[in-house]
């Protein structure tokens, strides 16, 4: 029942991105909640449903024995900013690289362009460590319906499907595979890229864990090797 929108939205990402994942300070929590509703412009009297979400999202279990709770400040980034340049990128040439993209959707008129070069920039929400890997993950308030029931993979695979998120997620993968290669000295993609996580936030909680609010994926090392090229103008 929370609020939607894109009010809503930045005001979720924004005590995600301000509060420390490892603390339990309900009163802080809280705090931060009521402090980032008053600047959206929502009701203040949301903080402690805003509070609850956000506790839930951080306890729920993931892969390989990760909550987000058990982050340190120092194992993630928030906002991280990339910018990278392209050559005569097509759709055509996305669709080879990438087959599994949603082909109806990418020949569409809107997904029909020229060739085009340039820089490719934009913001990952998060970027984090576990375990020796490193991980980019997006947070979503999208409402898909009132219960964690609602927030399916099947249903958020429709979603991810109808926003483009996943040629979203692969845009961030090549660039946080450039930026890995560029500062690990023995950089091997299959034993330091994680994966990609989409937090449907609205639907997480610890009882589910990864079966409602959570998508995940870890493209190929061709995949990734192929995008790569493809934005290099390489083939």
């Amino acid at each position: 029942a929370f609020p939607r929108g894109r009010r809503a939205g930045v005001c979720f990402h924004a005590v995600l991105e301000e509060v420390d994942f490892g603390a339990r300070d309900e009163a802080a929590l809280r705090a931060a909640a009521r402090a980032q509703l008053r600047r959206a412009g929502l009701d203040e009297a949301w903080a402690g449903v805003l509070a609850s979400a956000v506790g839930a999202v951080l306890e729920t279990p993931l892969a390989d024995g990760l909550r987000l709770r058990d982050l340190g400040p120092e194992r993630r980034r928030n906002e991280v900013g990339f910018c990278y340049p392209i050559r005569r990128l097509s759709g055509a040439g996305l669709l080879r690289a990438v087959p599994t993209l949603a082909c109806d959707q990418l020949a569409t008129p809107r997904f029909t362009f020229s060739p085009r070069s340039g820089l490719m920039k934009g913001f990952v929400d998060l970027v984090f460590e576990h375990a020796g890997r490193y991980y980019l993950a997006d947070w979503k308030t999208n409402w898909l319906g009132p219960t964690p029931g609602d927030y399916t993979a099947e249903r958020i695979a429709g979603e991810m499907n109808r926003h483009h998120y996943d040629l979203q997620y692969y845009v961030y993968a090549v660039a946080l595979h450039r930026h890995l290669a560029r500062r690990i000295p023995d950089y091997d993609f299959e034993r330091h890229m994680g994966g990609v996580y989409y937090f449907f936030v609205r639907g997480m909680t610890p009882a589910t864990g990864m079966a409602r609010g959570v998508f995940f994926d870890r493209p190929s090392a061709a995949t990734i090797a192929a995008l790569d090229a493809l934005f290099a103008a390489e083939r």
